[in-house]
C-alpha cells in the first residue's frame, strides 16, 4: 500500500508503508527518502535511493529543530537536481509533518499556520504535536534558519532541560540530575548589551545587593489558566519588545515579581522546589519551583521563581551597578538553601490552551 500525498512541486509526504513500497516509488521516480522516526528501519538493499535518516520520538519536548536546517538541505538539494522525494515517519502525521511544513515556510516565507493550512489541504491527517508546532513557530521567529543565540531558543531549550531535571528521580538518577544542570550553565552567557539596557534594579532590602534587573521579569496576564514557554511562544510578536509592551500593558499582574532563569540561581538547585536566599547575606528573598507555582492573580506560572516584594528594594539602574551585578555572578559561587521537599503534582506535558497574550497585541 502506498500513502502519501504530493505536498510539492517533487516532494511527497506519508507514512512507513509508504518508504516501504518500492514498485510505487519506482513508478512516481522517487529517489530520496527522509526518514524521521526513532528507530532506523532497515530497507534493505536499494541503489535506486538515497536515504537521509532522523531520530525523533513524537514527543512535545523533543528537539526536532536542530535537524530542521540539514532536512531542509536534503530536500532542497534534491528538488534543485530534479529528483522526488519522499518525507515519511510512522504514520505521516506528525514528525514528517512538521519537516515539510518547514520546509515549505522556508522556501515560500510562510508562518507556521499557514504552512500547516496548506499542508492540510493536500493529506487531511496531517497533525503535529503542540511541541512541534512551537519549535516551528520559533523557526519563524528565527528568520527560518537554526540561530542558537536567540533568546527564544535559549529558553525553549531551558524548557526542555527543566523537564527533564524534574522527571529526574534524585534516588537513583543524581547524576543525570546534575549532568542536566551542568547543561542550564551552557545557555547564559552574560549579556552586556541586555545589562546596559538596565533601567531598574532589584536589590536585597536587608544588604542592598542586585539580585536581579528589570531585564528578568516575567511578566504575565491575571486569571486563571497556565503561563509557560508554550503560551509566551503563540504570543510573541517578531521584532516586538515585549517589556515595554508589558509596562504600558494595565492588564499585567502586578501582584507578584516572577523572574526568568538567573545565572546566580543555578546554584541553589538541588530539588525541584526550595527558597531563594540573597546571594550575600542569606536572608530569604523568595521560592523557586521548577514545576510551577500559582500566582495570587491565580495564574499558573511555569517555572516559578517568585520574589517576594517584602525583602526586595526597586531603584533605577547606574552603570556602576550593574558592573557590580556582573562580579557577584561568579561561578565559583557556592549558596545554600532550605529545600523543602514535595510529590510532583502537575502533570508538566499536559498544558491547559490559554488564548491570552503577555502582550496587548493577538497572538499570532
Amino acid at each position: 500500500m502506498f500513502s502519501a500525498d504530493l505536498i510539492d512541486e517533487n516532494v511527497w509526504l506519508g507514512n512507513i508503508d509508504a518508504s516501504e513500497n518500492k514498485l510505487a516509488l519506482d513508478a512516481l521516480s522517487i529517489t530520496h527518502i527522509l526518514t524521521v522516526l526513532d528507530y532506523e528501519p532497515s530497507f534493505g538493499p536499494d541503489k535506486k535511493r538515497i536515504i537521509k535518516y532522523v531520530k525523533a520520538d513524537d514527543m512535545e519536548q523533543f528537539d526536532l529543530l536542530s535537524e530542521f536546517d540539514s532536512c531542509y538541505e536534503f530536500i532542497d538539494n534534491a528538488v534543485k537536481n530534479n529528483f522526488k522525494v519522499l518525507i515519511h515517519c510512522h504514520a505521516g502525521m506528525s514528525r514528517s509533518a512538521t519537516i515539510a511544513a518547514m520546509y515549505l515556510m522556508k522556501k515560500y516565507n510562510l508562518t507556521h499556520h499557514e504552512a500547516i493550512r496548506r499542508l492540510s489541504e493536500r493529506r487531511r491527517c496531517v497533525s503535529p504535536n503542540d511541541g512541534f508546532l512551537s519549535q516551528l513557530q520559533l523557526f519563524y521567529h528565527m528568520n527560518y534558519r537554526l540561530d542558537k543565540t536567540h533568546s527564544l531558543y535559549r529558553e525553549f531549550q531551558l524548557e526542555r532541560l527543566r523537564m527533564d531535571y524534574i522527571d529526574y528521580d534524585p534516588t537513583v538518577q543524581a547524576e543525570e540530575k546534575q549532568t542536566t544542570l551542568k547543561k542550564f550553565r551552557d545557555y547564559f552567557p552574560i549579556n552586556k548589551e541586555k545589562q546596559s539596557l538596565t533601567e531598574v534594579e532589584y536589590k536585597c532590602k536587608k544588604c542592598r545587593t542586585i539580585l536581579f534587573t528589570d531585564k528578568d521579569l516575567v511578566y504575565h496576564r491575571p486569571g486563571s489558566g497556565k503561563f509557560d514557554w508554550f503560551t509566551k511562544m503563540s504570543s510573541y510578536k517578531q521584532k516586538q519588545n515585549e517589556l515595554d509592551a508589558a509596562k504600558t500593558d494595565t492588564n499585567v499582574c502586578q501582584q507578584e515579581l516572577f523572574t526568568s532563569y538567573l545565572d546566580w540561581l543555578l546554584d541553589v538547585f538541588s530539588a525541584n522546589d526550595g527558597d531563594i536566599e540573597c546571594l550575600k547575606c542569606k536572608t530569604k528573598v523568595g521560592r523557586y519551583s521548577l514545576v510551577g507555582e500559582k500566582c495570587t492573580c491565580a495564574k499558573w506560572v511555569s517555572p516559578a521563581f517568585h520574589f517576594h516584594r517584602g525583602k526586595i528594594d526597586q531603584h533605577q539602574a547606574r552603570n556602576n551597578d550593574l558592573e557590580k551585578l556582573l562580579l557577584q555572578r561568579t561561578p565559583q559561587q557556592n549558596h545554600t538553601i532550605t529545600v523543602v521537599e514535595k510529590p510532583l503534582e502537575v502533570d508538566i506535558i499536559q498544558r491547559t490552551e490559554v488564548n491570552e497574550d503577555i502582550n496587548t497585541n493577538s497572538a499570532i
